[in-house]
């Protein structure tokens, strides 16, 4: 994931200190070349030794004074998760006893649905490994549990289309092995995120893209009516709703930096 943020952020420094077209040049050169050396020596007239010195002089100008007094993220809270492998998007069951999250523990890439108890112990997985066999990836976003605590929510990839998938996680908490249900939509997207459910347990929120544009939808379960909630250029992401469901809060990419807000 570092090394994803640390190349957007190097392309946007390519664009903001030399200009847009020197970006589509770079990308179009080494596209061919595969070198990144010639490509930058040719494009900008800097060898990579070069452009790392000037990026990280901007780094430092641009957020040194933002990291002034700031720790580690250890000194804001207990470690639950060790080791090398992606542990993600936590989300408290109703119970406040258990967390789930998702990690690819088992195999780099392979994304699974675990649970433990909120000092980081008793780490179990959720789902049986038979149940993975109904869809091809499982993303690693959020998953969000019922208000009953009966039923996760969360993103599965099957056939290279993204769904909603609901699982039945009842007799609490007992390995999950059955329930496995895939939300049918009224309608089909390039791809689906951050699920929620709203705090009646019929409707769920969601974020997902269609024509190239990211919106928030609500979807009724019952009546499979689908309504979009934004319908704007800004990227919309992560919608959660109040719990007297009068509100809701995400955030939307504006200008390049994220803005939380509210939608009545």
């Amino acid at each position: 994931t570092q090394a994803y943020k640390q190349g957007e952020h190097a392309l946007r420094f390519l664009a903001d200190e030399y200009g847009e077209d020197a970006v589509r040049e770079f990308l179009f050169d080494y596209r061919e070349k595969f070198d990144v050396n010639a490509v930058l020596q040719a494009v900008i007239g800097r060898d990579v030794f070069q452009f790392d010195a000037r990026w990280r002089e901007h780094l430092h100008e641009r957020y040194g004074p933002q990291a002034v007094g700031r720790e580690e993220p250890s000194a804001y809270g207990r470690r639950l998760t060790h080791g090398q492998e992606f542990n993600t998007n936590p989300a408290w069951h109703p119970d406040g006893r258990t967390l789930a999250f998702i990690s690819d523990r088992e195999a780099y890439g392979t994304n699974r649905i675990y649970l433990m108890a909120p000092d980081g112990t008793n780490v179990r997985p959720l789902l049986a490994r038979q149940l993975y066999d109904e869809l091809d990836y499982l993303h690693r976003g959020r998953a969000s549990f019922n208000p009953d605590g009966r039923r996760l929510l969360f993103v599965g990839e099957k056939t290279q289309q993204d769904y909603l998938y609901i699982l039945d996680v009842s007799p609490w908490p007992a390995l999950a092995s059955g329930g496995l249900t895939r939300v049918k939509l009224p309608e089909k997207f390039a791809a689906i995120q951050d699920p929620a459910w709203h705090p009646d347990g019929r409707r769920l929120v969601f974020a997902a893209l269609k024509d190239s544009q990211r919106d928030l939808y609500l979807f009724d379960l019952a009546s499979r009516q689908l309504t979009r909630l934004t319908r704007d250029e800004w990227a919309e992401q992560d919608p959660v709703i109040s719990p007297d469901g009068k509100w809701v809060a995400y955030t939307a990419e504006r200008d390049g930096q994220l803005d939380l807000m509210l939608l009545d």
